[in-house]
């Protein structure tokens, strides 16, 4: 996996491939680019699945387009049920994480972090 990316989340707000120019896709993959110490630098693209998958992980085999879509869809689930009420905690979020996509710890009572440094808090 390349580490001067990381995936920020999925979208469907954006339909065209940065990478291929690909159009009328049903989502996109958000990437950042990052600096030598692991920072991110603003510069985000929209890849589709595919191209995602080839641009992270060096080829677009299913296993891969399935790792990728699984951390943005995870990202993107944190973003929407952490705290949406009381009980969403990160424990609770992170146990519907865990079991619908990736690993994801705890990092305060309202806060995930993910395998590739994300941290989603609310």
């Amino acid at each position: 996996m390349k580490t001067n990316l990381r995936i920020l989340g999925i979208t469907d707000e954006k339909t065209e491939c940065e990478c291929c120019g690909k159009t009328n896709l049903k989502c996109t993959v958000a990437i950042e680019h990052l600096d030598g110490d692991g920072n991110g630098t603003g510069s985000i693209m929209h890849y589709g699945r595919d191209c995602a998958a080839r641009t992270m992980y060096g080829s677009n085999k299913s296993r891969n387009v399935a790792a990728v879509e699984s951390v943005a869809k995870a990202i993107e689930y944190a973003k929407k049920w952490l705290r949406a009420t009381e009980k969403h905690t990160a424990k609770v979020v992170a146990i519907a994480i865990r079991v619908r996509f990736t690993n994801v710890y705890e990092c305060g009572e309202f806060a995930l972090k993910f395998s590739n440094g994300i941290i989603v808090e609310k």
